[in-house]
């Protein structure tokens, strides 16, 4: 049985039947059929649906229906593709970034562990609707899904069309009405995502270690966890390599051969002929 790590908690509003709701994630590059999962050529939201529709388990230990993690909110997909890659190691994830100051530009390392961004993101999902300010007028905002991003995609990354899908009470069009213009709606669904949902836009200041002065980052979650995932399907693909060579067996062959039997037979090649 494949080691599992537990889903992020999905948060109590979003209506899921309990037998399709993900409770647990197993481990990514312990199944051979992950070889199929193409990194390069398939888009984020379709990649990162991809995998955790192979990935998590519900309570049966089956899969969830697709449609189930399309119907993510973002910052749930987000937190579940942190948490497999991060069960592949303890490392933080890390980046390189450079300071904006005026006079530096100094170059530095950033790195965050997932206690981290969980922290960041604990209030993200507590509530249903996102409150938000625009002019005079209060509005409230569902959060985005795997859904919204795809079709954004789909039909271009035009702001009203975006605002329209997301603006619940008043209507995009109720605010249009009221002369509000799309340039204050835009900016006030940005402020509101980044306090009530901070790791969909994720950014942070950090202090330059040169300079002592706090630069803006943002760096980029999910390709981090991404590409620490495209090294364990490499790392999947080299083992079958040498399984190959060695014994001279198919892929097909190689993927009947339970994980723990590739991991023994592939110490014995370590350790030289039997």
């Amino acid at each position: 049985m494949s080691p599992t790590v537990p889903f992020p908690l999905l948060p109590e509003w979003l209506s899921i039947e309990s037998g399709e709701r993900p409770v647990a994630l197993r481990s990514f590059g312990a199944d051979m059929r992950d070889l199929a999962v193409e990194f390069a050529g398939m888009q984020r939201p379709c990649l990162v649906t991809n995998l955790l529709t192979r990935c998590a388990q519900t309570l049966s230990g089956a899969p969830p229906p697709e449609h189930v993690i399309w119907e993510l909110p973002l910052s749930s997909r987000i937190q579940a593709i942190l948490a497999l890659s991060a069960a592949h190691s303890a490392r933080p994830l890390a980046w390189r970034v450079r300071c904006h100051q005026p006079g530096c530009g100094a170059e530095g390392e950033l790195e965050l562990e997932l206690a981290e961004l969980e922290a960041f993101a604990a209030r993200a999902n507590s509530a249903k609707l996102v409150p938000l300010g625009i002019g005079n007028r209060t509005a409230c905002l569902r959060r985005p899904t795997g859904w919204d991003q795809r079709q954004w995609l789909e039909q271009g990354s035009e702001l009203a069309p975006m605002a329209a899908s997301l603006l619940v009470n008043p209507s995009f069009e109720e605010l249009q009405a009221d002369g509000i213009d799309l340039g204050q709606i835009g900016d006030s669904i940005d402020q509101a995502m980044d306090e009530y949902d901070p790791l969909v836009g994720f950014h942070l200041n950090v202090v330059c270690q040169e300079c002592g002065r706090p630069t803006a980052q943002a760096p980029d979650l999910l390709a981090a966890a991404l590409d620490r995932l495209w090294r364990v399907q490499f790392d999947l693909i080299e083992q079958v390599h040498r399984l190959a060579s060695h014994y001279h067996w198919t892929e097909d062959e190689i993927a009947q051969v339970p994980q723990w039997r590739r991991q023994a037979y592939l110490a014995c090649i370590d350790g030289g002929e039997l």
